[in-house]
């Protein structure tokens, strides 16, 4: 059920997803969904807070390893990569949130993005401080990443139009994934 309310709130925005769109593509009568969920916006809290629970622990999972951070860093862009294009809805969810002020970050969502964004930012602070990243915002840098990953999912339109193709057919999915690495490498720069 959380997966079909994400991809129609992905698709219509807070806004246009009415609890009745979501029933009827979830296959079950409304009632059904509110004995669940009793308002919109829970059920879109906890939509939101389903689609950055795995790139938190992502991110979790980077912070944990050891060995060398160009290293950590590289194998997070691709698990970042895998998992949006396997769940393309997130990043469109993700950039509306954000755009429109949706009620996930009102209602408590700023925590949870507050605590991924910071683990970012400290994961590249450690990789600072060891001389493997070259010394910079750690804040906006994270943003940055963030950045190029979220877009070229979340404009899947556009960046379908400029590839000429399915961004999700696997042979795209590894280019994006290996640009991504490159991507984000220079904007680090890693030592090398």
């Amino acid at each position: 059920m959380l997966a079909v309310a994400r991809g129609a709130f992905a698709e219509l925005g807070y806004s246009g997803a009415s609890m009745n769109e979501i029933a009827g593509r979830a296959g079950i009568r409304k009632p059904s969904l509110f004995h669940h969920f009793p308002t919109k916006e829970a059920l879109y809290v906890e939509a939101v807070g389903a689609a950055l629970a795995p790139l938190g622990e992502l991110v979790a999972e980077a912070s944990r390893s050891t060995g060398d951070f160009g290293a950590r860093l590289d194998r997070l862009s691709e698990m970042v990569v895998d998992y949006l294009s396997a769940h393309p809805e997130t990043a469109r969810l993700l950039v509306r949130e954000v755009l429109d002020s949706g009620p996930f970050l009102s209602a408590g969502g700023k925590q949870t993005v507050g605590a991924i964004l910071g683990a970012v930012g400290e994961f590249l602070e450690q990789g600072m401080r060891a001389g493997a990243f070259r010394e910079q915002d750690a804040r906006h840098l994270a943003l940055s990443i963030i950045a190029v990953h979220l877009f070229y999912w979340a404009a899947d339109p556009l960046s379908g139009a400029q590839i000429e193709g399915s961004i999700f057919e696997a042979a795209e999915v590894a280019s994006r994934r290996a640009a991504v690495v490159e991507h984000v490498r220079a904007l680090v720069r890693v030592a090398t």
